[in-house]
């Protein structure tokens, strides 16, 4: 920007703006719209354009009181030639401060006081009963947004997203991120404010790419959002985010095994075995999970059934967490646990950090029991090498569960060997 270069700006946007929900990225984008349109004939319009596009995007998080203010002070600025547009001026404000007062978001107190004397300026009698009507819910707000504050202590929302690191003190230190995010969804799908279905769901997706952010290769994170994606909407959402997972994580075995048991529990074993077969490099052939031939997904609608799992971690006694190498599990369930459920004051956050076990359960779709050593081999990003035998044990397993065959035909190592 401060070389002229906007092309090349306008590229980095187009590219990472949507999906990168960072508020000081946002407010960069702000200031290069408030640049290109200075003295501009459409600047009035251009940046009113940009100012509702920004707020739909980032209008709940915490932070964004800044932004709802400076659209506000722009309304105000706005020039009116006539008693009409100046009805339509005096409307846009009072909509932008209505809209911003039931936000859980930090210091929607001024936001309020602001209202206040913008409604009392224009009407005394009349500012009674709008202020009445917003009360509540402006309390509401306030209530939920120290909640939010005070849950999102500790979360480094500037951290650099990296696989896990060597030493296991280093370890937890990171592992403690993805506990804090996920106390801070569970709160948000609690839904304090009485939302209903679609906001709801809004404000969830959003923390949940939030956090992906900076925890994205845990996959945690990614179960919970494929999860709730199929509870919320349709299981082609939960199949997108899956999918997007295995891009993220690739080396990561545990993020394939649980969409490919998400996918038998569904019934449909031809992606599952797609899956299973992208990790062997002999049956895949350079495929990739995207590349195999599969089911079309149809168009994603609003409305669905709620998709299912059956992939559970075995947690060990006085264990919260398993090592970030692996699919460091003490729960994949969304309900709340004593792992930082807790409202209390005197909650810390420490107090989720657990010994690392040695072994973690998956339940497998017939109800048997693996133990998966720790740590679970991650396969390099860039390579296929041969596939590890916890990879055979499991397809072979999901061969046995859903085809009738000899067992002679159904060992992939034996057609390997060959």
């Amino acid at each position: 920007m401060n070389a002229n270069n906007y092309d090349r700006v306008e590229r980095l946007f187009i590219r990472c703006l949507v999906k990168c929900l960072d508020l000081d990225l946002w407010k960069t984008y702000i200031r290069y719209i408030k640049l290109v349109k200075r003295n501009a004939d459409d600047e009035s319009r251009a940046l009113e354009e940009m100012y509702e596009f920004v707020l739909r995007h980032m209008g709940t998080d915490l932070g964004a009181a800044d932004v709802w203010l400076e659209y506000v002070n722009f309304l105000k600025t706005a020039p009116s030639r006539n008693q009409y547009e100046e009805g339509q001026k005096t409307g846009k404000i009072r909509k932008a401060y209505q809209r911003s007062l039931v936000l859980p978001i930090v210091n929607v107190e001024l936001l309020w006081r602001d209202y206040d004397q913008f409604e009392h300026k224009l009407n005394k009698a009349l500012a009674k009963g709008l202020l009445g009507e917003y009360i509540t819910r402006f309390t509401l707000a306030k209530a939920t947004c120290r909640e939010r504050k005070r849950r999102s202590n500790g979360i480094l929302f500037s951290m650099l997203a990296r696989p896990a690191r060597d030493g296991v003190h280093t370890q937890q230190r990171d592992y403690q991120q993805v506990i804090l995010w996920r106390r801070f969804i569970r709160y948000e799908r609690s839904n304090p404010q009485n939302l209903e279905a679609a906001p709801l769901r809004q404000r969830v997706i959003f923390a949940y790419k939030q956090a992906l952010l900076t925890v994205r290769h845990y996959p945690e994170i990614w179960y919970e959002y494929a999860l709730y994606m199929g509870e919320t909407g349709t299981p082609e959402e939960s199949v997108a985010v899956f999918r997007e997972a295995l891009k993220a994580i690739p080396y990561n075995l545990l993020m394939a095994f649980m969409y490919a048991d998400w996918e038998e529990e569904r019934k449909n074993f031809k992606n599952a075995r797609a899956v299973y077969e992208s990790l062997i490099p002999e049956l895949a052939g350079g495929r990739g999970v995207d590349d195999a031939k599969e089911e079309p997904t149809p168009k994603v609608k609003p409305e669905a059934a709620a998709a299912a799992t059956t992939i559970t971690v075995k947690k060990e006694a006085g264990a919260a967490a398993a090592a970030p190498t692996t699919a460091k599990k003490d729960e994949f369930a969304a309900a709340p646990t004593s792992t930082g459920a807790g409202t209390g004051a005197g909650d810390s956050v420490m107090t989720d950090i657990a010994p690392i076990p040695s072994e973690i359960g998956v339940v497998t779709a017939d109800g048997e029991t693996w133990i998966l050593p720790q740590p679970i081999p991650l396969r390099s990003p860039t390579t296929l090498p041969a596939a590890d035998p916890l990879v055979y044990i499991q397809f072979m397993r999901f061969l046995r569960r859903t085809e009738v065959r000899p067992r002679s035909e159904l060992c992939p190592c034996a057609a390997v060997s060959r």
